[in-house]
């Protein structure tokens, strides 16, 4: 697990990127994306252990903070829904540039980061004009018996 900033300043956001340890196909790499409000709070280990199984698994991934939230830059009342899909757009860059793979996954984890998974589909639209990065959003959601479905 490695501590990173991104970004330009003031605008610089925190993340955790956790490189593949297990093989890997190099063409998905992980975005995971924290919930907001109170929910941030509870799913920290959640997603935490999750991007180390992703991990071992051999999928980079990065975790991060949203401009004004954790440590990143900025007062929690300057994001709303556009500079969070700025910086969603910004972290899946960064997770590309970093990893090298040819596609990024934003994982929806579970019911409490179903804003993140929303906003990812908000972002889908949006990744289609963003001609910066090839990445590619793909949303997954744990199927009844615990395997993932949808990566």
């Amino acid at each position: 697990m490695i501590p990173i900033r991104f970004g330009d300043r003031p605008r610089q956001l925190f993340g955790m990127y956790n490189p593949p340890t297990g093989s890997t196909n190099g063409r998905y790499c992980v975005v995971l994306c924290n919930p907001f409000g109170q929910e941030v709070i509870r799913s920290h280990r959640l997603l935490k252990v999750l991007g180390d199984r992703l991990s071992r698994a051999g999928f980079p991934v990065l975790r991060f903070d949203y401009f004004g939230t954790g440590d990143s830059d900025g007062e929690d009342a300057e994001g709303d829904l556009e500079t969070r899909v700025e910086d969603l757009l910004r972290a899946n860059d960064e997770a590309i540039r970093r990893s090298g793979c040819g596609a990024s996954a934003s994982r929806k984890s579970n019911a409490n980061s179903s804003r993140c998974a929303g906003m990812a589909w908000v972002l889908r639209g949006e990744k289609q004009k963003h001609s910066a990065s090839a990445g590619r959003f793909i949303l997954a959601s744990e199927g009844s018996n615990g395997s993932a479905k949808g990566i």
